[in-house]
């Protein structure tokens, strides 16, 4: 039994998209059949043209797959060099508190000795 086409469904037809729920609907099974075949030329047109899309397709796919992995160096290096900046901050900060002997409690300070 072909699947009942659901919300998803009727929003992919409404901007003129295909699923298996909506190609299993009796009215689109009928306009199927009334459809005039393709010659061999049709279809080799039509399937070239399909071919040069989906190039296109891939091409921006790949290129934004490269602005994705730029962008992906670049916050790993970001993320780098805060958590050096972290490091280095509380080690300063510990020596500083080694080097005045400063006693904390509760992050307030208690004494110097």
């Amino acid at each position: 039994k072909p699947p009942t086409p659901r919300s998803i469904d009727l929003t992919i037809l409404r901007h003129k998209g295909s699923t298996v729920a909506l190609d299993a609907m009796p009215e689109t099974l009928q306009a199927a059949k009334a459809e005039p075949t393709p010659s061999l030329k049709q279809m080799i047109e039509m399937l070239s043209r399909e071919n040069g899309r989906l190039r296109e397709e891939l091409a921006y796919r790949q290129k934004l797959q490269e602005l994705g992995e730029g962008l992906r160096q670049e916050v790993n290096y970001v993320v780098d060099r805060l958590r050096i900046a972290v490091i280095t901050f509380r080690k300063g900060q510990k020596d500083l508190k080694d080097f005045y002997r400063i006693k904390y409690k509760g992050g307030d300070v208690v004494h110097l000795k």
